[in-house]
């Protein structure tokens, strides 16, 4: 608010100068005086506006990390290393409920994090809804009776002389 002295200043000094306000001059030197003193005004109730906001984006800001923590939190990492697929660990509303196992995925073409579910997954294939890659998947067991692709591999067992 440093401008609100130098107004005030300023306007000292044309008083002090006692210019004739029926003068071009006089009338011209009060005239600017004065608008900027409104200027001044309005910059000082924009400054508080300014702060306010800025006040409230802070807030928002770390409820928005709070959440991102609680988000982290309940993301569960899927699959091998290096897979870029994470299963929402969410609380069912109802135990009756069953919702849907949602997969986020990043896309190794454009890196960008997506959305999918298991329907999506079970296809084999998806295209990128951000950069339009075709994003192919193969779904296979690594240990018998996983129960993962629907079946127990006892008939893959007898094959191999496996009891």
């Amino acid at each position: 608010m440093d401008y609100m002295k130098r107004i005030g200043y300023l306007k000292g000094l044309t008083d002090g100068l006692a210019p004739d306000t029926d003068s071009k001059e006089g009338k011209l030197l009060h005239a600017v005086v004065d608008a900027l003193e409104a200027l001044a005004h309005s910059m000082s109730d924009m400054e508080d506006i300014v702060d306010s906001v800025e006040e409230q984006l802070d807030d928002v800001m770390d409820e928005l990390d709070e959440m991102d923590e609680k988000l982290d939190e309940a993301l569960v990492k899927v699959g091998r290393d290096g897979d870029n697929i994470r299963m929402f660990d969410g609380n069912r509303p109802h135990e009756h409920e069953t919702d849907p196992t949602v997969y986020q995925l990043v896309c190794p073409a454009c890196q960008k994090e997506f959305l999918m579910d298991e329907d999506m997954l079970a296809q084999g294939a998806i295209t990128c809804p951000n950069c339009k890659e075709l994003l192919e998947f193969e779904t296979h067991c690594d240990e018998h009776g996983c129960g993962c692709c629907g079946h127990t591999h006892d008939d893959e067992d007898e094959e191999n002389g496996e009891e």
